[in-house]
């Protein structure tokens, strides 16, 4: 192909014309596939930047097989020309987006690529779901690509929206007294949402012998203003029995069996 590495990877995953390799084909179905390589191979190459490859394209077909060639050029890199950030809402000033927007890999003069601009919003979404920021979105994020130029600008505008609060608390079982069990439940209402929290309450409840599973249920739909009511679903654990049982033979002295 021309490629190497993981251009040539990312090529050989999608182009349907390899993925075909020693499958029996009949001359459409091959014709078809070789028609539709190139620009397979062009979207191949753009989440690493490439977006203006030569390929130079040919198939035979011999007595048995049929025979594919694509000596692919993938062309000059796209570089970076602009990152157009931007964080607005309520909360522009937390430190964790704060952060977040500090270790951005998109950078001017850098070569173009898809995966850290994707996992970039990504962890953008995570935070904020994660702390409460449950209106939270992108005002604009895009990469325009300029072929002509081989350069991109990246927009990159995130609106915080409010971060809610803990509403009621509520645990659902009927296990054990409701004081003991409340007593593992470390978020209190009306302060911030923090997934963290809540998680460390899941564990806690679930370490003992009394619950299996602690489901978490967020009732945003029915907020009180920005407070977020909480339930715990508790499932008990499973009964288990114990079994011990002591004798003594002649032959064997005294032996014992103990189970679960």
């Amino acid at each position: 192909m021309g490629l190497e590495g993981a251009l040539l990877r990312n090529a050989e995953a999608v182009v349907s014309l390899v993925l075909a390799d020693g499958n029996p084909l009949s001359p459409a179905r091959a014709n078809a596939l070789f028609d539709r390589a190139p620009d397979e191979v062009r979207r191949a190459l753009e989440p690493f930047g490439y977006y203006e490859p030569d390929i130079d394209a040919s198939i035979e077909r011999g007595d048995r097989r049929w025979t594919a060639r694509l000596d692919v050029d993938p062309g000059p890199p796209t570089i970076v020309s602009e990152v157009d950030y931007a964080l607005t809402g309520p909360g522009a000033t937390d430190s964790g987006f704060v952060a977040l927007g500090d270790s951005l890999a998109l950078a001017p003069g850098d070569t173009l690529r898809h995966v850290p601009y994707e996992a970039a919003k990504a962890l953008f979404f995570r935070y904020a779901r994660n702390h409460g920021y449950f209106e939270a979105r992108f005002d604009s994020a895009q990469i325009r690509v300029n072929r002509g130029e081989s350069s991109a600008r990246i927009l990159f505008r995130f609106e915080t929206g409010p971060r809610y609060l803990f509403g009621p608390i509520a645990v659902d079982q009927d296990v054990l007294n409701a004081d003991y069990v409340d007593g593992y439940v470390t978020a209190v209402e009306g302060e911030p949402f923090d997934a963290a929290r809540l998680r460390e309450s899941q564990v806690a409840l679930t370490t003992g012998p009394w619950f299996g599973r602690a489901d978490l249920e967020l009732d945003i739909a029915n907020a009180d203003g920005l407070r977020v009511p909480v339930t715990f679903v508790l499932t008990p654990a499973r009964p288990q029995r114990y079994e011990i049982a002591a004798g003594y033979g002649t032959d064997t002295g005294i032996r014992g069996t103990l189970g679960v």
